[in-house]
C-alpha cells in the first residue's frame, strides 16, 4: 500500500505535527527519537505518534500486529519497563523485523509505561537512539519526568476532541495474523524463580505464593474474579479460593480492605 493511501485511510497521520508540538517540551529536555501512545486490544489497536516515519512503518509493515501479539501472549504485565530492541523476544519473523527496524529508526532503546484495563492496555512508549551516550541510564534517571509528561499529554489529548476521537478509534486487525492468546513469550516476570514473596509492613511475617501473587497482581489492577480466572486460565472457584486465603493471611475482612493494604505497601506497589 502506498504511503498516500495509508494517510487517507488512517487519521492518525493528520496529527503527527500536533503530537510533535505536544512533545516539544520533553524533546527540549531529553533527546528522545519518538513518543507514541495507544490502546492495545486482543483484536485491535489505536495509535498517536510524533514520528511520521515511525507511523508509516508501523502501518505499512503492520507492526501493530506485533504489539497486539505481545499483549495476547501476556508480555505486558508490569507498570513500566526499560527495554532494548536487542533484548526483546524474537520468537517469530515479524518480531525480528520489527525490532531490527526500531534500531534503524533510532528507537533501539526505550522506556514504556502501561495502564492496565479489563479488555486492553494503554501503552506509552518513549524511544531513543543507540547513538546517544548511555541511553538506558538517561532513561532510568528521568522516570518521574516521563510520568509527568504522560499527564501533560493526556491533558492536551482531552483539550482536542478530534485528537481524542482518533486516540479512541479502535482499528480491528486480521485475526489470522495474530498468535493464540496466552502463547508464552518468555516474559521476564520472575527471572529469579521466586517461590515465596515477603513484603513486610501490614504483611509482616507472612508470605505469598507465586500463584497468589498472580491473582493479587490482577486483583490490584481492578479485575474481577471472573476476569482473573480468564486471564490466568483458572476456574472461578480456584481464584475465589486464592482470594479467601489472601484475606485470611492478611487479616482482611473484605476485598476492599485487602486492596487498601496492598495500596499502602510500598514494596508491593513497586513490583506490580
Amino acid at each position: 500500500m502506498a504511503n498516500s493511501d495509508l494517510k487517507q485511510q488512517y487519521p492518525l497521520f493528520k496529527y503527527t505535527k500536533k503530537m510533535a508540538k505536544i512533545c516539544k517540551p520533553l524533546v527540549d529536555k531529553i533527546p528522545i527519537s519518538s513518543f507514541h501512545s495507544g490502546k492495545i486490544y486482543k483484536d485491535g489497536w489505536t495509535l498517536l505518534s510524533n514520528s511520521l516515519e515511525f507511523s508509516e512503518y508501523c502501518l505499512r509493515k503492520e507492526y501493530f500486529n506485533v504489539e497486539i501479539n505481545y499483549y495476547r501472549s501476556g508480555y505486558y504485565v508490569e507498570n513500566y519497563e526499560l527495554w532494548s530492541a536487542f533484548d526483546m523476544p524474537r520468537l517469530r519473523k515479524e518480531e525480528k523485523t520489527y525490532l531490527d527496524d526500531l534500531v534503524r529508526l533510532n528507537h533501539a532503546f526505550g522506556i514504556s509505561f502501561y495502564e492496565h484495563f479489563e479488555d486492553h492496555v494503554i501503552t506509552h512508549h518513549f524511544g531513543i537512539s543507540h547513538r546517544i551516550p548511555k541511553p538506558q541510564e538517561l532513561l532510568s534517571k528521568n522516570v518521574s519526568l516521563f510520568k509527568q509528561f504522560i499527564m501533560y499529554f493526556k491533558e492536551n489529548l482531552h483539550k482536542d476532541k478530534n485528537l481524542l476521537a482518533c486516540y479512541n478509534n479502535k482499528i480491528l486487525v486480521d485475526p489470522s495474523k495474530l498468535v493464540p492468546i496466552s502463547q508464552d513469550y518468555s516474559s521476564p516476570q520472575n527471572p529469579f524463580n521466586i517461590h515465596k514473596y515477603y513484603f513486610g509492613g501490614d504483611f509482616k511475617n507472612i508470605y505469598f505464593t507465586r500463584s497468589e501473587m498472580d491473582v493479587l497482581k490482577h486483583f490490584y489492577r481492578g479485575n474481577s474474579i471472573k476476569k482473573i480466572a480468564e486471564i490466568l486460565d483458572l476456574s472461578d472457584r480456584t481464584v475465589e479460593s486464592h482470594m479467601n486465603n489472601l484475606k485470611k493471611k492478611t487479616d482482611s475482612k473484605s476485598a476492599f480492605e485487602l486492596r487498601q493494604k496492598l495500596f499502602n505497601n510500598p514494596l508491593f506497589s513497586l513490583i506490580v
